[in-house]
Order: structure tokens, then sequence, then C-alpha cells
């Protein structure tokens, strides 16, 4: 038996026959919930029952329990402080003083408020106390279109403001902003002649952005800052119209203060297909995603029509030729460059926990808990779909923060389409938790994941009657609540799709 539920059972005795209206009055059922708490939280409080007896109470976060054969009357309800590890959550009000009444009804005798949202029912808030988690860091929604990019106080609500860009940023690049670094960075839409651009802007001045390389038909899918450099994944140039074959995909590294100073990682990376032993381009299933840890920097290849595969990179080795030694790793069978093979695209990747995080677009949705330190050891640390429909999930954002990995993803197998983000325990399996869901008809996915003084913050995107639609958002995952944020609403036709060749950078000049 559970402790809460003892622990209700002896306050239920204690308390029975004790009802204001004497031993005639009707019993009933109570149901207790308890809103505001983290789940694994126990609240602890005490009931005074109206003859003035007092019992301990202690209820378990998750199941709703029922106090059997309570009378009507007054109930005074002493509620104390909530800590989990290194937050604290304080009771709306730390003293409930209670009518529960012959017609299901629980009243605040201070205030005369209806405290139960349904009959039968005594609803305990709780709200969280952040404890130093000032909100210092900027954020940045991440559209599912090109259109051009934001800042963001995260602290305040529609304090969203443009940066003065030229051309948009790509749907898929995440903004690259971490500690040590002054600018953001950007990978732009195409311009007016196909090419694409590095860009970096200062968030404290909306109006400053400038070049930092251009990557021509290369274009940026994802980008992070690890190592003192600037990591940016490009994924196959424009197909040849002769051959209709993808050129190879680019690893680059940057220079994230020096303009012009990205160099070629690897234009080729081994990655091994399930049905055999060779070593192809990344050309064939170019780069999704990347990520960073241990060492090494990871790259998730969206593969062959076999699947894709994660390969692990030395970040001090590459010297920018192809089949260079900078992407190996020690095998069985000599030295290969991949860490697990995939049933389908690598579509993202974190780092965190000593573990690598991947997002599988196996139709299936599988996550992807991996040992660093030892080939073919992936396991699946959720699915976000049993079923076997084809690209039903599609991988949007994922991050490590918080001792979780959140990541968002959209799935096509409900209808409406759904936006989704979860919570997930590192180390367990099938613990994957839903703490945002959106569902509308052309819904894009969850977008720009970022993590800061205890908020989650990230984009979901739809589109409606030739309207795209970016709602902000902004969470506290621990309690599971998410409230717009600088909620943004673009038109279709904005035209940011193509920017000016001869100016990728709009300036207040």
């Amino acid at each position: 038996m559970p402790k809460s539920l003892g622990f209700l059972i002896a306050t239920v005795v204690a308390l029975v026959g004790c009802g204001s209206s004497g031993p005639d009055v009707p019993l009933m059922d109570w149901t207790v919930q308890v809103s505001g708490l983290a789940r694994g939280a126990v609240a602890e409080f005490e009931v005074t029952g109206p003859e003035g007896e007092t019992r301990s109470l202690a209820l378990e976060v998750g199941p709703e329990f029922k106090l059997r054969d309570i009378r009507a009357g007054t109930y005074d309800i002493a509620l104390q402080d909530v800590q989990l590890g290194d937050k604290t959550w304080t009771p709306t009000e730390a003293l409930l003083q209670l009518e529960l009444q012959l017609d299901g009804t629980a009243v605040n005798r201070a205030t005369g408020a209806v405290v139960s949202t349904a009959l039968y029912e005594i609803r305990l808030a709780y709200a969280a106390v952040l404890l130093g988690a000032a909100i210092a860091d900027p954020v940045y929604p991440v559209f599912g279109v090109p259109q051009p990019p934001y800042v963001c106080d995260a602290a305040t609500s529609g304090s969203c403001v443009q940066l003065a860009t030229g051309c948009g940023i790509n749907a898929l690049t995440f903004p690259v902003s971490a500690s040590g670094l002054v600018n953001a960075y950007f990978g732009t839409s195409a311009d007016s002649n196909g090419d694409h651009w590095l860009i970096q802007c200062d968030p404290n001045n909306p109006g400053l952005c400038s070049y930092l390389d251009a990557s021509g038909a290369g274009n940026v899918v994802d980008m992070i800052y690890a190592n003192n450099s600037l990591w940016a994944a490009l994924d196959g140039v424009t197909p040849d119209p002769a051959t209709g074959s993808e050129g190879p995909g680019l690893v680059w590294k940057c220079d994230p203060n020096v303009p012009d100073a990205c160099a070629m990682f690897s234009d080729q990376i081994c990655w091994k297909i399930p049905l055999g032993s060779s070593c192809g381009p990344l050309g064939t299933g170019g780069p999704l995603s990347l990520a960073y840890g241990a060492d090494k920097l990871y790259v998730g290849i969206k593969g062959s029509s076999l699947g894709g595969s994660i390969t692990a990179c030395d970040p001090n080795s590459g010297d920018g030729t192809p089949w260079g030694a900078e992407c190996t790793y020690a095998g069985t069978s000599g030295t290969e460059s991949w860490l697990d093979n995939a049933g389908g695209p690598v579509q993202v990747l974190a780092y965190g926990n000593n573990r690598v995080y991947a997002g599988i677009g196996d139709g299936q949705g599988t996550l992807w808990s991996c040992d660093p330190g030892v080939r073919n050891s992936c396991l699946d640390l959720d699915k976000a779909y049993m079923g076997s429909t084809p690209f039903g999930i599609t991988w949007t954002s994922m991050i490590y923060a918080n001792n979780r990995v959140y990541a968002g993803f959209l799935d096509k197998n409900q209808s409406p389409h759904a936006s989704i983000v979860w919570s997930c325990d590192p180390d367990n399996q099938d613990s994957c938790l839903v703490i945002f869901e959106e569902q509308k008809q052309k819904e894009q996915g969850v977008f720009g994941l970022q993590y800061t003084g205890n908020q989650l913050f990230f984009s979901s995107v739809y589109e409606a009657n030739g309207t795209w639609y970016t709602d902000f958002w902004k969470c506290d995952p621990d309690l599971g609540s998410c409230a717009a944020s600088g909620s943004l609403t673009l038109e279709h036709s904005f035209a940011y799709g193509a920017c000016d060749a001869s100016n990728p950078i709009a300036t207040d000049g």
C-alpha cells in the first residue's frame, strides 16, 4: 500500500463522523487532487476536522485519491512547502478553511470562493518558487518556414524584436548562442542566385547583423558551438541537372569571430549501411544533425534508403581532405567512423548524461540512447508511435537540459497532425511524457528548443488559410505547463524566401 494512501485512510477514519451537522448527515466520497507540483513530489499537510482533531496527510503527485464516507462540515487544511531537488513549491494558500457542503462543493470559508472544479472534489494548488532562476539569456523563435530571425527577452512576453537581415532564416537552422559568444549565428535561406549565407547578429543590437561566410548551394541544416569553434552541417548541393544526383554534404569548422574563415572539416564521412561494410560519401545522404561531447563531434547522417548512421569525429584532427582521418572510430574490424547504424535518417542529436541521444526518422519515431564509447550500443529509449506508418513521425528539435531529454516532433499519424514536446528520463526506457501537444490541420512541428532560467522555450508552427503562424511558447518543464510567450503571426506572402544576392545583410545605414 502506498504511504500516501495509508495516511489518507488514517485521516478518513479519524475524521469520519466529525461533521458539524451531526451523525445523521449523509456520508460522501471526496476526491483530493494536487495541482502545480512536479512529478515525484509528495504534498504533506494537516487536516483538522469539525471536532478539532488534527491528522497528518501525505499525497503523492499523480493518482487521484478518494476520501471515503466524509460528512459535510468544516475542515481546515494546513499545507506545507514542498521541496524536490533544488526547487521549492509553496501552496497558493497555506491554510485552507473549507466548508464541505451537501451539494458536493468545497467552499473557502475565508473568501466564499469555490475551490473545487468538479463536484465532491478538493483542489490543493501549489506554485513553484524558482530561486536563483533569473532568465538573462536571449531566446530565439525558430519558424518552420524561411522568415527573418527574431530575438526575445525570455522574461517578458511580447518582447520579440526582428533582427536586421536581408534574408530569411532556413527553417531547419537552429540559432547558435552559447556562453562566451557575443553574437548569435544563423544560416540563411537561398538568395536570388540559389546561394546561402552564414550570418552573425548582435542580440543586444537588433540592427547589427554581419556576414560570416558564404555556403553557396549548401544549405545549413544545423549548427553548434563547441570546442571553441562554430560547426555547420551543410546538406547536399543542388542536384546536377544532367544526372539528378546530389553533391557531397559538408561539415564546416568556422572561427566565429573571423569572416570567411570557415573551412571544410570533411566532405566525405565513412558510414556503414546495414547490409554491407562499405563506406560512402556524405553526398548520398548528407548530414542532418550535430552534437558534441566526450571530445567527439557527432554527425547524424541521412543515409541511403537502407537507413542513416551516427558518425563520430575528432574535432581537433580535421585536415579538410576527402576520406581524412578526422572521422574515424576504433572498431572490431579496423577503423570505422560510425557509432551505430539507424533504420532511418538521424534527424536530431543531443549529448548529455555521458550519452548520445538521437531521433531516428524511421516512421515510428525511435529515440535512441547511445554509449559514445561503445560501437553498436544504441538502445531504444522510447518510441513515439508503435505502428509502422512510413514517415509518420518527424523529429524537429532535441536538447539535453535539466537532467532530462526534451524532444520535439511532428506526429502525422494523428488527424489533425500534432506538434508534440516530450520530456524523457534519460536513464529509464519508455519514460517519455508529453508536456506539450497542439493539433491543427497543417502543423509543421516543434522547433528551436532552448532551456534557460529553468524554463523551456520553443516554437510551434502551422499554416491556416494561406497564413503562417508561429507561436512562441514558454514552459516550466517540471510542472508540464506551457503558455504562449511573444506569439508571432507571419504572413505566408512575406517575401523572404529569396533575398538580394548582393546584400544578404540589411543594415540601419
